[in-house]
């Protein structure tokens, strides 16, 4: 598997569209908290150059109880708003989105339907580009079989059809109804699959195509008003594209009433729509932003498109490398019964193409208050793992954490497994756009990652203790450094794999052992770019176990994974840098050593390098220089430390 390319043919002026385009231009999932006033929200989404919709939710009720979806489009303009949960006609309003724009879009304030003070909201932004979404309106005429063009150059999975002037229904077209040109699903209600209106009134008698779309002459869909007037419409159309870089896919599955039921997209998604077709069921919408917790046991935050009502959770659903499980929830997986759903693709971005302070960040932590408000820990970008400590206490935990798994964390320096603090989420909260953790702290220090093609990725998977069980992952490259724990047994070790010692031996970081060589303990083969195949051991593939594994990679400028060989003296270590490392971890391998995290925040010198160890709860160190600046890298310079002489070292330096 290849690291994602960009293709730009035929997506119009702006890049992210076609197949094989990156997700991250054309749709965003961002989070807020309402401040009453004026604000833009800044996501990366060309809407004001190529078109769209945004879609607003308040994740729980404001002043005015509680609040409907709000759709605005590019097409209708700003001042014209929509709700899934009602059939009402097209309203007007100036206080809620303000402008579209070339990095996202405006709110206005003194609305609780889009930023009422210290409430929380959720947007879904849908960027208009061939083979993912496209916004189409028309005046109805009243003919049967009129086709309405498109856009989206295939044809597409699912199309939502509003009649804007007049209060109706909204009318849904899937492609996997039991007969899409006679059955329809309505947005704004529970109910299952029902027959289309009577022809010629019927809503979808044709089958769209890659140009256009069939629609009848009903009033819900193309009626000319007569006496009443003009009469208006609007239709969102989302792809199917199946393709290997395809970036939507609308698709249908049969309950099983059971987890594990595995629904194959062929990558991860960070945003799912569900609906049941043949009993009364909601529009359930999951995303990874506000968090899709990995397994079973612990349910996650969900919206449903066709009620007003406040964020909920449920076991809708959980993520895997290559689709997703519907969950033990009835109304996503009730046997026998049969579900449609709408997948967005997760950000596939390579690394290459963003800077290294967009892939990995460090902060010191301050009171809440004074911060303004969690975050705690503040990145600029979603953090998808990070940990923390306080370097300079006594008794000094390691805690780490991630997006998949949030509410809960591990430590590096035990074997325990994952804790959870009160009920999800705890202070573990990674449903932020620009950090994690929802309190603060002075004595707080934090490194996150984002995830990435080409340099981070996280995966989580349920051991069955086969050897050469193989694991698919989403790093786009071979991983040259991997660390996996068992999230669900106390005493199982946090193992790590480095791709130059091969698929027979391994690393423990949670102690400081050396180099260890257990064919078909830890690892069977060595990775590769697609997968990684385990060992039976407990460590990595206990029967029934739940696990994380945490895989790096090196980018060019950006981030180095290798190793180095002691000389008592100064190591000048060449990471291909121009301005030095902003963060090194350092394990020696050839006998027992630490693992040592230096970083530039904390200080990194020639007489007061500070050194933390994942691998205790010892405080920070310093007064000595274990390593110092090197601008194309980082030079090991402490002899006792980090350049033993012929000591052999491993790191990994990130710019």
């Amino acid at each position: 598997m290849s690291i994602s390319r960009k293709i730009t043919e035929g997506a119009g002026s702006g890049s992210g569209g076609g197949s094989g385009g990156y997700v991250d231009d054309v749709f965003s999932t961002y989070l807020w908290k309402g401040n009453g006033g004026d604000r833009d929200i800044v996501n990366g989404v060309d809407l004001d150059g190529e078109g769209g919709m945004v879609w607003i939710k308040s994740r729980e009720d404001t002043s005015g109880g509680a609040t409907a979806h709000l759709l605005q489009d590019t097409e209708r303009g700003v001042t014209k708003w929509l709700s899934s949960d009602s059939s009402n006609q097209q309203a007007t309003a100036t206080n809620l989105i303000t402008a579209f724009n070339s990095n996202g879009f405006s709110l206005g304030g003194g609305s609780y339907w889009a930023n009422e003070n210290q409430v929380d909201y959720t947007s879904w932004t849908f960027r208009k580009a061939p083979s993912f979404f496209d916004v189409v309106t028309w005046t109805g005429d009243s003919v049967q079989g009129r086709e309405i063009p498109h856009n989206l150059g295939v044809a597409p999975g699912m199309i939502i059809v509003k009649h804007v002037t007049l209060g109706d229904n909204w009318n849904v077209y899937h492609k996997d109804l039991s007969d899409p040109l006679t059955k329809r699903l309505i947005l704004n209600t529970s109910d299952g699959e029902q027959v289309q209106s009577v022809p010629p009134f019927n809503e979808f008698p044709v089958a769209p195509t890659d140009t256009v779309f069939t629609i009848g002459e009903g009033s819900a869909v193309n009626w000319d008003g007569g006496a009443n007037g003009p009469q208006e419409y609007v239709a969102y159309l989302f792809a199917h594209d199946d393709s290997e870089e395809g970036l939507i896919q609308c698709g249908a599955y049969t309950g099983t009433n059971a987890s594990g039921n595995a629904i194959d997209l062929g990558w991860e998604p960070q945003w799912v729509m569900i609906k049941g077709v043949d009993d009364p069921s909601s529009w359930w919408i999951s995303d990874s932003t506000r968090g899709i917790t990995s397994g079973h046991t612990v349910k996650h935050p969900t919206l449903k498109a066709n009620e007003a009502s406040e964020e909920s959770s449920q076991d809708i659903l959980t993520l895997t490398p290559t689709g997703f499980e519907a969950g033990d929830y009835a109304q996503v997986n009730g046997i026998n019964s049969r579900y449609i759903y709408m997948a967005i693709r997760r950000p596939n971005k390579p690394a290459e193409e963003l800077e290294a302070d967009e892939l990995f960040a460090m902060f010191r932590s301050n009171n809440i208050g004074s911060m303004g408000g969690p975050p705690g820990f503040r990145s600029g970008f979603p953090v998808d793992m990070a940990f923390w400590t306080t370097p300079d206490g006594g008794g000094t935990a390691k805690y780490i954490g991630d997006r998949l798994n949030q509410g809960s964390h591990l430590y590096t320096h035990e074997t325990d497994s994952a804790y959870t603090s009160g009920t999800l989420p705890d202070n573990f909260k990674f449903d932020y756009n620009n950090g994690y953790y929802s309190d603060g702290n002075a004595q707080y220090f934090s490194w996150m990652w984002r995830r990435a093609p080409g340099f981070f990725d996280v995966v989580a998977y349920e051991g069955d203790s086969v050897v050469g069980r193989e694991i698919p992952h989403n790093l786009a490259a071979v991983p040259e450094m991997m660390w996996v724990k068992s999230r669900s047994d106390n005493g199982e070790y946090w193992t790590v794999y480095m791709d130059q010692f091969g698929g027979t031996k391994g690393l423990w970081l949670s102690e400081d052992y050396s180099l260890q060589d257990e064919p078909n303990w830890w690892w069977n083969t060595d990775a590769t770019d697609e997968l990684f195949t385990l060992g039976g051991y407990s460590y990595v593939n206990g029967p029934g176990q739940d696990y994380i594994a945490y895989l790096f990679a090196s980018v060019p400028g950006i981030c180095d994974i290798g190793s180095y060989t002691g000389n008592g003296g100064n190591v000048d270590v060449d990471c291909g840098f121009t301005n030095g490392a902003r963060f090194v971890l350092i394990k020696r391998t050839d006998a027992a050593g630490d693992w040592m995290v230096f970083d530039t925040v904390r200080g990194i010198s020639e007489s007061n390098s500070k050194m933390l160890t994942l691998n205790t709860t010892a405080a920070q160190i310093g007064g000595k220089g274990y390593i110092a600046p090197y601008s194309k890298g980082f030079q090991a310079s402490k002899a006792d430390t980090t350049t033993i002489p012929d000591a052999e070292y491993i790191y990994m330096a990130i710019a």
